[in-house]
């Protein structure tokens, strides 16, 4: 089925996403039930914990559709779906074997990183509201979310040093982990390009989608994420208005559908 061309869902949005993240919803949830661990060496445990969020961040555009029928802060989300879907097919789809486990290391870390260095440059105060006891608590939560962050990049960092591809790239590779940021997005190890080393988002999007339009679509959504001027153009909103949003919402959810099914084995299962 070609969700962005059939004749029901441009007709019926509403309907056709409502069926779609249904279906999808309770594949997940038996996965959910066969992966219960998410743990960072668990890998496929992970990959469902990283399909449940985009489901969950679909929900939440479908929420702000239906109920808010905010269109900027719709377009907003659809590009951060776009984002997450574009990071996991990156990852887990089009790498494999020691190259899709190094870049799920290196993606965690990238995160880790920022959030450590986040935590080190806040440096939060007693005042009128929060008391000297309460900004201790603060301190000492802050200090122990740091401390377990620092943990995972240790165990990130182990891991990345058993796999067989670190012994065949390791100059290449520690350099990655003394610079994580974005180090996840490498194009290739063999022949790594200084100048151009990173996969656009643009042309990650082109990964998920052969049609040129899409990427360029998911790319201008960043109007709107970045609150630039776009997002702050006043017009009328009506339902037709969303249909372009629903309808690409629809096709990753095919593409969820896909994913579920074919590489967690769940075609046909419980009568779905």
């Amino acid at each position: 089925m070609n969700y962005s061309k059939d004749n029901f869902i441009f007709d019926n949005p509403q309907l056709a996403f409502d069926g779609l993240y249904n279906f999808v919803s309770l594949k997940l949830d038996i996965l959910c039930s066969n992966y219960p661990a998410c743990a960072i060496d668990n890998i496929n445990g992970y990959r469902i914990g990283f399909l449940k969020k985009i489901l969950n961040t679909i929900e939440s555009l479908r929420v702000v559709i239906e109920i808010s029928k905010d269109y900027p802060t719709s377009s907003a989300i659809l590009r951060i779906i776009a984002d997450h879907f574009a990071t996991y097919f990156l990852i887990y789809k089009r790498s494999e074997g020691d190259e899709s486990k190094l870049r799920h290391y290196l993606f965690i870390i990238d995160g880790m990183e920022d959030r450590i260095r986040g935590m080190r440059k806040i440096n939060p105060q007693p005042n009128d509201i929060v008391s000297v006891e309460r900004n201790n608590l603060i301190k000492t939560n802050m200090n122990s979310q740091m401390q377990e962050s620092i943990k995972v990049v240790e165990s990130c960092v182990k891991h990345i040093k058993n796999l067989h591809v670190y012994t065949e790239h390791q100059t290449l590779i520690d350099g990655f982990l003394s610079k994580p940021k974005d180090k996840w997005k490498f194009k290739t190890l063999d022949g790594y390009d200084k100048k151009s080393p990173n996969f656009s988002w643009k042309k990650m999007y082109s990964f998920i989608y052969d049609n040129e339009d899409v990427p360029t679509y998911f790319s201008y959504l960043s109007e709107f994420a970045h609150g630039l001027s776009a997002s702050n153009l006043v017009f009328d909103i009506t339902q037709e208005t969303f249909t372009p949003i629903y309808v690409y919402a629809i096709s990753l959810l095919g593409i969820i559908r896909d994913v579920v099914e074919n590489d967690f084995n769940l075609k046909g299962m419980t009568g779905l």
